[in-house]
C-alpha cells in the first residue's frame, strides 16, 4: 500500500521525459503501446505542444497484439510513417505491457532502420518510471548514435547537460542559464535537453568541458567522459553570490543579509525538487543568508555522490509525509501540490516552487527562473512576504 498515491496528481512518467528530449529534433517517435498512451505528454507535461506539434505516435495496436507480440505489423506501420513524414531519426520507445513480454527495441529499431534508412534507436521506457529516468535514456542513446568524434578541443567551449523543459519550463529560463555561461567567457558549443540541433549535437565531442545541470544528465555526460574524455562539472549557478564561485562548491560565505531580513535564528529548511537544483538553491541559502540548517529531498532520481548526510530519497507519499512529521522544519520549498502532504498542525511557511513534473502546467505563470541573482531576488521577495504577515 505504500506505493498508492492519494493526494498528489500522477508525476510526469519517464515516457514524457524521452519524449521532451527528441521535441525539435525532426525526430518521430512510436511509443509501443496500445493507443492513448502519449495524451499525457501531450495535454500535461510539454508546454510546446501548443506552439508546435510533433511526429509522436502510439502505436495502432490493440491490447492482445501487443501481447501476443504481433512485432511485423509494428514494424509496417512504423516503416509507412517514416515513408510519410521523412524525419531525419526516428525513436521507438517501451511501455508497460512492452516491458512485460520482454519486447528488444534495439532489434526491432535495427529491422526498421534496414527497411528505411533511417538512423533509429530503441528506448527502454516502461511507464513505471518518472520523467528523469526517460529524459536520461533518451539524451544517452542520442549521445551514442549522434556524436562524431573530435578532432582537436575547442578552447573555452561547454555542452550544458541536462536541460530538460522539466526544469526549464520558461522560456527565459535558459536563455538565462546560457546567457550566464557565455558571461564567464565561455561559448555554449551544445544544449543536451532542450535540446539544440541534431546537427550541432554531433558536434558535441569538441567542447572542453560539460555542465550537467540535472541529474537526468549524468548519464550522458559519464559516457562523454569515458568515451569521449569530456570531463564533466555539476552546475547550478544559482544565487547573485554564484557569480563569485561559477561552480558549485561547499563553502558557505559569509552574508549579512539573514540578519536585515529578520531571519537571524537560523530556520531549518527542507527543499523538495530535482536534485542539482535544489542543491545549487541550498548553497544559495546558505552563502547568502546563512541559512545552514537545509536538507534536500527529492521523488526523482538522487546521484549518491552529491547526497549530503540527511538529504532523503522519497518513494511515495508516505515518505514525505513522515520526512515533516519527524522533523520541525521552518520552512519548506516544492511544488505547491506538495502542500497537500503538510498536516494542518504544522506551523511551517511554504515556499511555493512550481515543477512541471509534478503539477504539470497549471503553475507555470508562476514558476520563476533561479539563474544568478533571480534567485536571491525571489528568495529575498518569499521571506518579505512573511516579514509582512
Amino acid at each position: 500500500m505504500s506505493k498508492l498515491w492519494l493526494k498528489l496528481t500522477p508525476f510526469a512518467p519517464d515516457s514524457s521525459g524521452a519524449l521532451s528530449i527528441l521535441y525539435g529534433l525532426k525526430a518521430l517517435a512510436v511509443s509501443y503501446d496500445p493507443q492513448g498512451c502519449l495524451n499525457n505528454y501531450r495535454h500535461n507535461d510539454e508546454p510546446r505542444w501548443r506552439i508546435q506539434k510533433q511526429p509522436f505516435y502510439s502505436a495502432v495496436l490493440a491490447e492482445r497484439e501487443i501481447v501476443l507480440g504481433k512485432e511485423a505489423l509494428l514494424i509496417k506501420q512504423c516503416c509507412e510513417l517514416l515513408e510519410k513524414e521523412k524525419p531525419a531519426l526516428f525513436a521507438l520507445l517501451g511501455g508497460p505491457i512492452a516491458m512485460l513480454i520482454g519486447s528488444d527495441l534495439e532489434a526491432l529499431c535495427q529491422e526498421i532502420q534496414q527497411q528505411t534508412g533511417v538512423p533509429s534507436i530503441g528506448i527502454g521506457t516502461t511507464g513505471q518510471k518518472f520523467y528523469d529516468v526517460g529524459a536520461s535514456m533518451a539524451m544517452l542513446a542520442l549521445g551514442k548514435m549522434l556524436i562524431e568524434p573530435a578532432s582537436s578541443v575547442r578552447e573555452k567551449t561547454v555542452n550544458i547537460v541536462g536541460a530538460t523543459i522539466f526544469e526549464f519550463p520558461n522560456a527565459d529560463s535558459l536563455k538565462d542559464l546560457t546567457d550566464y555561461v557565455e558571461r564567464q567567457g565561455l561559448k555554449v558549443l551544445s544544449v543536451w535537453g532542450i535540446s539544440s540541433p541534431i546537427e550541432v549535437l554531433r558536434k558535441a565531442a569538441s567542447a572542453q568541458l560539460n555542465l550537467v545541470v540535472s541529474v537526468s544528465g549524468f548519464a550522458l555526460a559519464k559516457w562523454m567522459q569515458g568515451v569521449l574524455g569530456i570531463p564533466y562539472v555539476i552546475f547550478a549557478p544559482i544565487g547573485e553570490s554564484a557569480q563569485k564561485d561559477f561552480f558549485i562548491r561547499t563553502e558557505i560565505e559569509n552574508s549579512n543579509n539573514a540578519d536585515c531580513l529578520g531571519i537571524a535564528d537560523r530556520p531549518r529548511v527542507l527543499i523538495v525538487g530535482e536534485q542539482i537544483m535544489a542543491n545549487g538553491l541550498r548553497h544559495c541559502l546558505e552563502r547568502e543568508f546563512q541559512i545552514n540548517n537545509v536538507q534536500v529531498a527529492g521523488f526523482f532520481m538522487m546521484e549518491k555522490d552529491i547526497l549530503r548526510t540527511g538529504d532523503k530519497q522519497l518513494y511515495c507519499e508516505a515518505d514525505l509525509e513522515d520526512l515533516l512529521e519527524e522533523n520541525k522544519y521552518d520552512i519548506v520549498i516544492g511544488d505547491p501540490l506538495l502542500q497537500r502532504l503538510v498536516s494542518e498542525e504544522s506551523l511551517l511557511e511554504f515556499w511555493s516552487l512550481p515543477q512541471p513534473a509534478i503539477s504539470g502546467q497549471f503553475f507555470l505563470r508562476e514558476r520563476s527562473s533561479l539563474i544568478g541573482e533571480r534567485a536571491s531576488e525571489w528568495i529575498k521577495g518569499q521571506m518579505g512576504k512573511v516579514k509582512k504577515q
